[in-house]
C-alpha cells in the first residue's frame, strides 16, 4: 500500500517517515499512483485534491476552506475535522482495508471532475447561465 501525505510541515513529517522507516509506503507531496492521497492541512488545497481524484485516486481532506467543496464527504472522498490525528488514522485505515470503499471513491471522484472541473464542463456551464440570463427560459432557448 502507497499513501500521499500532504503537509505544509514538510521536514517535521519527513523526519517522523524516515524514523519509523515507512519510505517505502508513505511518499510525500507525490499525488499520482498512491492507494490514498491525504491533505492533512489546516488551509484549503482543493485543486491539488481534484488532481487526484482525476487520477481515480481516493482522498482524504480536511473541513477546512474550499475542501468541503472539493471532496464530497463519502462520496469522492472522506473529511476529517482539522488537527484530528485519531480520525485520519481512522479514515487512511478505512480507505486501505475497505478496497470496494476506495474503488467508489475514486471512480466518483473522477466522474465528478470530468462533470464539474474539466474546462468543457466549465464552458457549458457558463453558456448554460449566459443563455438563460438573456432568454429567461423562454421558449427561444429550447429551440
Amino acid at each position: 500500500m502507497k499513501v500521499c501525505l500532504v503537509t505544509p510541515y514538510f521536514a517535521p513529517a519527513r523526519r517522523g517517515v524516515e524514523t519509523h522507516a515507512l519510505q517505502t509506503c508513505i511518499r510525500l507531496r507525490d499525488k499520482y499512483g498512491h492507494d490514498v492521497f491525504v491533505a492533512a492541512t489546516r488551509h484549503g488545497h482543493g485543486p491539488v485534491l481534484i488532481e487526484a481524484s482525476a487520477c481515480q485516486t481516493p482522498i482524504i481532506g480536511t473541513r477546512i476552506g474550499g475542501l468541503p467543496f472539493a471532496v464530497l464527504d463519502n462520496t469522492t472522498g472522506l473529511l476529517v475535522e482539522p488537527g484530528d490525528v485519531n480520525a485520519l488514522a481512522g479514515a487512511i485505515d478505512r480507505i486501505l482495508t475497505d478496497s470496494e470503499l476506495a474503488t467508489s471513491l475514486g471512480v466518483n471522484g473522477h466522474h465528478r471532475v470530468k462533470e464539474h472541473f474539466m474546462r468543457s464542463a466549465s464552458v457549458e456551464a457558463t453558456n448554460n447561465a449566459l443563455l438563460r440570463a438573456m432568454y429567461g427560459g423562454r421558449e427561444e432557448l429550447q429551440q
